[in-house]
């Protein structure tokens, strides 16, 4: 690796990595302070959380050091096999949770799975249907896996074992192609972090080995978006067809995703002339009904008055109130989620997955800010990953549903490339900040950010 290579992405990945190691002090500080609240059964989880944390320092420096895609993607490999296959045998053989502590929707898969064991497809399917959760198509998609994989392992244990190697194997893959997706809007270097942050994220090691859908889910949307993309730059018949396969599959895990993907392909290309003409008011304009105008819509369209009802729940529940503050919070969340929970009461989830939300909660605002510049600028090639990302966004703060990381998990890896993206040109170019020498303007914005996302994260785990 040259020195240029060092240079050219050194800056980014060495704050990443003392900012991550700081927030990593700070949760060992706040847990000797709340040592006595912590009971024995929570101990193990808090030694995965820190070895998790602990790893993907490891390997992504060594990702950054070699600076190879194909030495990225061995590492990335190594990262996901040893570590999904070391917490399921936590989970296995430790905590004697087979689907991880709080197995809700996976549960509900794993009983349709074994009910219909040693038998055919149509009795999964009858299964499935006989449970409220599990009775639509979006439901049908990840059993379908686990019945496919239990017809190559025919063992209810080895099998479990086998669906964690594979979706290991799966979200490995999907960093390559998020890598491929990144080179088309970032550089070579950038691109590679981007690679890493995805590859190497908690949150992936947590959906792997706990029975959610998450990882194969998340697979189909990166080639779904990949393929939308390459659209633009050739092959544009077999590109589509890609697309409509991948828009297919998606549908039996989370139709919605399949309708946003497939209304971004018709505004970005056979209505692009129109869309991108009033581009900056579509996606201002959907944020604005999002933030203001649920109740009137749920007036004027009355099937959304249960959606509605649930978003109030929620937001009672995560907000203590419907008025206009929480509102504010919800869509604030909706943007920086999920901040890192770390004191004694977080949830076993939210402590395996704290290491990606480190990063993710702490660049966040430079994901927005890339979203401006965006905007303003009229920047036309990021608009499809944008629209995407924007409808996603949209329908997590309509249903209140910002601090489930679940429903913002589809777009995150956008999410990251628009991050590593904004952080580059505020430590490049800075902002015009009048008191401050344009030499350090970078610097101090930085700084005033990671500031107010660590307060907030303080406030936040009181």
């Amino acid at each position: 690796m040259t020195d240029l290579a060092v240079n050219r992405n050194s800056r980014i990945s060495v704050i990443l990595i003392l900012q991550y190691l700081f927030v990593m002090l700070t949760e060992f500080f706040i847990l000797a302070l709340q040592m006595e609240r912590i009971d024995s059964n929570t101990t193990g989880i808090r030694i995965v959380q820190f070895v998790l944390q602990f790893l993907f320092l490891l390997f992504f420096f060594c990702i950054i050091l070699n600076h190879d895609r194909k030495i990225s993607f061995v590492l990335i490999l190594c990262f996901q096999v040893f570590c999904s296959v070391s917490l399921w045998g936590f989970y296995y053989f430790i905590a004697h949770e087979p689907l991880g502590y709080d197995p809700n929707d996976a549960l509900v898969y794993q009983k349709a799975l074994e009910s219909s064991f040693g038998r055919g497809y149509s009795e999964l399917i009858q299964a499935l249907k006989a449970e409220p959760r599990t009775n639509s198509l979006s439901d049908f998609g990840y059993p379908t896996y686990r019945f496919l994989i239990y017809k190559i392992v025919p063992d209810l244990e080895n099998g479990l074992l086998a669906t964690v190697i594979i979706n290991a194997v799966m979200h490995s893959i999907s960093s390559l192609f998020v890598f491929k997706i990144s080179k088309r809007y970032l550089s070579y270097d950038l691109s590679i972090i981007v690679m890493a942050l995805w590859g190497l994220s908690a949150t992936s090691i947590h959906v792997n080995t706990c029975g959610l859908k998450e990882t194969i889910f998340s697979f189909f949307t990166v080639m779904a978006v990949y393929n939308l993309v390459e659209i633009e730059y050739g092959h544009k018949g077999k590109r589509f067809l890609l697309f409509i396969v991948n828009l297919v599959f998606i549908w039996f895990f989370r139709n919605y995703i399949s309708i946003f993907l497939f209304l971004t392909y018709l505004g970005c290309y056979p209505f692009r002339k129109l869309f991108y003409k009033f581009y900056p008011i579509f996606f201002i304009g959907i944020f604005l009904i999002a933030f203001l105008g649920m109740d009137i819509l749920a007036k004027i369209l009355p099937e959304l008055r249960f959606v509605k009802i649930m978003r109030d729940k929620r937001m009672m529940e995560s907000f203590g109130s419907t008025g206009f503050i929480p509102s504010c919070m919800n869509f604030f969340f909706a943007w920086i989620t999920p901040i890192p929970k770390i004191n004694a009461t977080a949830q076993i989830k939210q402590l395996l997955f704290s290491g990606f939300s480190i990063y993710k909660a702490f660049f966040s605002l430079f994901c927005v800010y890339s979203l401006v510049l965006i905007i303003k600028n009229r920047i036309e090639r990021f608009y499809p990953i944008i629209t995407f990302m924007a409808c996603n966004t949209v329908l997590v703060i309509i249903t209140c549903n910002s601090l489930d990381f679940r429903f913002l998990h589809p777009s995150v890896f956008i999410d990251l490339i628009l991050m590593v993206s904004g952080f580059e040109e505020i430590e490049n170019s800075g902002l015009e900040l009048k008191f401050v020498n344009k030499k350090f303007q970078g610097f101090v914005i930085i700084i005033f950010i990671f500031l107010f996302i660590y307060l907030l994260m303080l406030f936040y785990n009181k």
